[in-house]
């Protein structure tokens, strides 16, 4: 983690654990009661196979973005006792009195699931690293219920608290100073929007770290966009485009 937020002055670790948790924890969170519903009766689903295509088609291309731009390794990851602890924290914050049902339902539902991630190139402390995400689902009609999970009033709090923590264990050695989390009005039925803005301090230095995650159902498809930076955020007309990208491709292609 301090390796990703002071780049160029550690290794050339790809991601960092605490964005990488954030984002699987809100596309966890909509998990909350799917084992209680029932598939819809007699509709065919698409095959593993359809879903992956569809997935390839949506997801972003490393031309999507300006010059200057790779594609990050991958890297294996495990989640211990001590994350997944954190993340069921954060699904009970999100879903409340629902969030009796979370668990693991939603990775075995998936009918496939695929990401994209990208970052400038570089060790520089302007670290910019974009990514998307985009997950298959059962229904059209589960797709809609659990992405508005992630729109719902409290979202905000929970992610920022959620956050702190995450930074807090990723990297003690950091002090993290104010964290403001607010919500991004929503562009659609089943779209939501979170970002967030953190002032990290290190050595004396004051490091402001730019989360943004945003994400809509389209069909039976859950698709994310999420970016994150150190001392100043993607351009917002720069989001936009991505985000309009990410919904023309899931529009133009269907399952």
């Amino acid at each position: 983690m301090l390796a990703l937020l002071l780049a160029g002055c550690g290794s050339g670790e790809s991601r960092s654990a605490a964005t990488r948790s954030a984002t699987s924890s809100a596309t966890a969170s909509t998990s909350t009661s799917r084992s209680l519903r029932s598939h819809p009766g007699g509709e065919a689903l698409p095959t593993k196979a359809q879903a992956l295509s569809y997935i390839r088609a949506v997801n972003l291309r490393l031309s999507d973005l300006p010059a200057g731009y790779e594609v990050e390794p991958r890297k294996e990851e495990h989640e211990g006792p001590a994350e997944k602890a954190l993340s069921h924290q954060f699904l009970r914050c999100l879903v409340g009195g629902a969030g009796q049902g979370v668990g693991g339902a939603h990775s075995k539902e998936n009918i496939a699931k695929g990401d994209a991630n990208y970052q400038r190139k570089g060790r520089s402390l302007a670290a910019m690293h974009v990514g998307s995400s985009v997950s298959v689902v059962p229904s059209a009609a589960v797709a809609v219920q659990e992405m508005q999970l992630l729109n719902r009033g409290q979202a905000s709090a929970c992610f920022g608290e959620f956050m702190r923590r995450v930074f807090g264990r990723a990297a003690p050695k950091l002090h993290i100073g104010k964290v403001t989390a607010s919500t991004v009005a929503p562009s659609g039925k089943g779209s939501f929007g979170l970002k967030l803005v953190a002032q990290i301090h290190y050595n004396g230095v004051k490091i402001p770290f730019y989360f943004g995650m945003y994400g809509f159902a389209s069909g039976r498809a859950e698709v994310m966009l999420t970016i994150f930076s150190m001392f100043a955020p993607m351009p917002a007309e720069a989001v936009h485009r991505l985000y309009a990208l990410l919904q023309q491709r899931a529009a133009a292609n269907s399952l």
